[in-house]
This record gives C-alpha cells, sequence and structure tokens, in this order.
C-alpha cells in the first residue's frame, strides 16, 4: 500500500504500475494484489494519474522474496 497522491491542477484518479520494466496498468486503489509471484526481486514503480492523464514522478520499491 502506498499513500495517496495529490494534483493541485487535477484530481489523481489512478496509479500506473510497472513492475521490472513492465507495465501492469493503472489501480484505483492504492495498492495491488500480486498473487502469482515467485522468489525473487520485483522492482516496482508507480506513478500517480490525474483526470488530465498526466503523470507524478516514479516513487519506486524493490520487493525480495
Amino acid at each position: 500500500m502506498w499513500d495517496a497522491a495529490s494534483d493541485s491542477d487535477g484530481t489523481v484518479v489512478g496509479y500506473r504500475i510497472v513492475r521490472n520494466g513492465s507495465d501492469l496498468g493503472t489501480v484505483d486503489a492504492r495498492s495491488r494484489y500480486e498473487p502469482n509471484l515467485t522468489a525473487g526481486t520485483y522492482n516496482y514503480q508507480v506513478f500517480a494519474v490525474d483526470n488530465d492523464g498526466n503523470e507524478s514522478p516514479a516513487s519506486t520499491v524493490t520487493l525480495t522474496i
């Protein structure tokens, strides 16, 4: 789970998720369920997306299972 983003010019409508360079799409929640990950290291980037389609700079996290 990540903190909610805010936007001065529009409303944040979702979060685009990238894992190891692959775009996983946009979610409207502040978390994403990943049930089928196997042991390894995963690098995530999360971008807030506003109602105009603008994206924030990426927030990054590394997950090791």
